[in-house]
């Protein structure tokens, strides 16, 4: 029966008793808050003896393919007595039901056939009738609920097509609720991915990064000593190459629990890469004078050599390996994390070039020659026209959707050729360069962008790192060079990583708010290499989803293709686009396309290319033959 069919009355009861449930959904929202299924289905049955005027009321639902029963109305024990013996029996109607998928009625128990069992143990309990209705989403029976009754007769139509519509609702929030226990689970299990590296267990770069910017903070305060030591491996390679990559992941593990049995309880151990360890060690004893500082991280670095040393069993063989060691104490010069990380990278390749045994505080290193040479040619590359704007192909996994593109810089340096970004950008933040090259680079991608595929919805995505978005002025900027190229808002996509959103400022956050309100979309770039996004998906608005290549490239193993599935998942929750980074072969197209992904980068689609050659093509495509 359809609610306009029902008479007022009913009509009236059930208003309220939906009202309830939508009460209840919109409570359930609320951070923190979420019912169990035994209270919800708790509170079905005491919904239907309010609305539907029967004596009792109890609920069953589904374990394992057997009715378990979960709950009986208030004050109505003996319903859930004959709940309880349902499930005991696997007899009655409750079980009637779960094999048809529809509502099942008795009109009399001391008369029935159905239940030999079930029947005479109703009705010695004092029940003459029994409807079972059940509890059905998306496609399968979650519960079931039992109508009782004292007196035998029927029941009428418009009372079980109202009990229906109570199972509706219910099985909506049991639906709903379940839901969000399996987003509950992607999300501890993508933040435990994203801490902690998979084979050793210890902290990863993203959480090496997080702790040592706030050890670094803290330095920086108080003055307590902290220094970095970068652990490599000597001769890693020859490991893999004779005993195989399993006996190379076991002396990973090994080398791991040694490191960690070395250190102090707050220092924290970190793998970073193939055959690379990172050490951070706050608070150090206080040591009169630097020179005795340094001795002191040195022998701990040698004691982590020794550690290092010591002969490990793999694949029935003895193994002896060694380690190369370079270390740095945080000082003036060591603004940020990165820069305290580097020196120790430095002195670590210092290291294996002098084969020392150990570098600590490496400042006179050729490698810092470099960066400030490398600072001094880029101020003369903004002047005289040497970066470049390449753009790589963003495409529709289905062909239905417009193709995108990702501008990157490069800069086309007169003697080293050819610079990836990699070798640059780093240097550009540490200078102040950075938000120069953004600027321009923002200006090349709109004046392109008005001769691209004009009249779409294409855009061009463009990396933005936090140094710009820090600048109040930024999201002024922008939509003034929107203006001044004639571009529509919806045509430009600000790609954002996921650590400029882990701590924002002020200013950051109203920015990105006001880029969000000018119509420029917003991506979140290398998704899963953070262990934030999660909680600041709902905080910052945005488009789209990129997951990072490190997720594409696992996709032929299980856990892997688990990841990317639960990314996509949650973006099809959130009703947000997905892109898959780093596509280059197509066993992972296929896979992408199976898990529903909307669209992929990478090289199998194409490779970055000047502007012109892709006006190029696509003249050439709109020439007639």
């Amino acid at each position: 029966m359809e609610l306009t069919e029902a008479g007022g009355a009913e009509r009236t009861a059930l208003a309220s008793v939906l009202s309830h449930f939508l009460h209840l959904l919109a409570a359930d929202a609320a951070p923190g808050r979420v019912l169990v299924d035994d209270e919800v289905l708790r509170r079905l049955s005491a919904a239907a003896v309010d609305l539907l005027q029967v004596d009792a009321a109890g609920v069953m639902f589904l374990v394992e393919g057997r009715l378990r029963s979960a709950t009986a109305s208030a004050s109505q024990d003996s319903a859930g007595r004959m709940a309880q013996l349902q499930e005991l029996l696997q007899e009655g109607p409750c079980q009637d039901v779960l094999g048809r998928g529809e509502v099942v009625v008795e009109a009399d128990l001391r008369t029935t056939v159905q239940w030999p069992r079930y029947g005479p143990a109703a009705a010695a309990a004092g029940w003459g009738s029994v409807a079972s209705v059940p509890v059905i989403g998306r496609g399968r029976t979650l519960a079931v609920l039992d109508l009782l009754r004292h007196a035998p007769g029927p029941f009428p139509a418009a009372q079980l097509a109202l009990a229906s519509t109570l199972a509706d609702v219910a099985a909506a929030y049991l639906l709903m609720a379940s839901d969000r226990r399996e987003a509950d689970r992607i999300r501890v299990g993508l933040a435990r991915q994203a801490l902690y590296d998979e084979l050793t267990g210890l902290a990863n770069r993203a959480l090496l990064d997080d702790r040592l910017a706030h050890e670094l903070s803290v330095a920086q305060r108080s003055g307590a000593p902290l220094a970095v030591l970068f652990v490599d491996l000597d001769r890693f390679k020859d490991v893999n190459d004779t005993l195989g990559h399993a006996a190379g992941d076991e002396l990973l593990v090994e080398i791991g629990h040694r490191l960690t049995a070395t250190v102090r309880a707050p220092d924290t151990v970190a793998r970073v890469g193939g055959d690379e360890f990172v050490v951070v060690c706050p608070d150090l004893p206080e040591q009169p004078g630097g020179d005795r500082l340094h001795a002191y991280v040195s022998a701990l670095a040698r004691r982590l050599q020794d550690a290092v040393a010591a002969p490990v069993v793999l694949a029935g063989e003895e193994v002896v390996v060694s380690a190369s060691i370079g270390a740095a104490i945080a000082g003036k010069e060591h603004q940020r994390a990165t820069d305290l990380l580097r020196d120790a990278d430095a002195a670590m390749y210092a290291v294996k070039r002098r084969r020392s045994p150990v570098v600590v505080d490496l400042r006179d290193d050729v490698a810092s020659e470099s960066r400030l040479s490398t600072a001094r040619d880029l101020r003369v590359a903004l002047q005289g026209e040497q970066l470049r704007v390449l753009y790589q192909p963003i495409r529709s996994l289905d062909g239905r959707r417009e193709e995108h593109l990702e501008a990157l810089v490069r800069w086309q340096h007169p003697y080293r050729g050819l610079l990836a970004p990699s070798q640059f950008l780093p240097v550009a933040e540490s200078s102040g360069l950075m938000v120069s090259i953004g600027q321009w680079v923002l200006e090349q991608v709109c004046a392109f962008a008005v001769r691209w595929q004009p009249g779409t919805d294409c855009a061009i995505a463009v990396n933005v790192s936090g140094n710009e978005l820090a600048e109040p002025g930024f999201a002024g900027h922008v939509r003034g060079v929107l203006e001044r190229h004639g571009l529509e808002p919806g045509r430009l996509q600000v790609e954002l990583t996921e650590n400029v959103l882990l701590d924002p400022g002020p200013v950051t956050g109203r920015t990105v708010e006001q880029l969000r309100a000018a119509g420029v979309r917003i991506c979140l770039d290398d998704f899963g290499t953070g262990f934030s996004s999660l909680s600041h998906l709902e905080r910052f608005s945005v488009d789209t989803l990129k997951i990072d290549q490190v997720f594409t490239r696992r996709l032929a193993d299980r856990q892997g293709a688990g990841i990317v599935a639960g990314v996509i998942a949650l973006a099809r929750a959130l009703d947000l686009d997905i892109v898959a980074e780093g596509v280059e072969h197509q066993q992972q197209h296929d896979l992408l396309t199976r898990l529903g992904c909307d669209y992929e980068q990478g090289w199998l689609v194409g490779q970055p290319q000047p502007a012109e050659a892709l006006l190029d093509g696509v003249r050439r495509a709109s020439t007639p033959r």
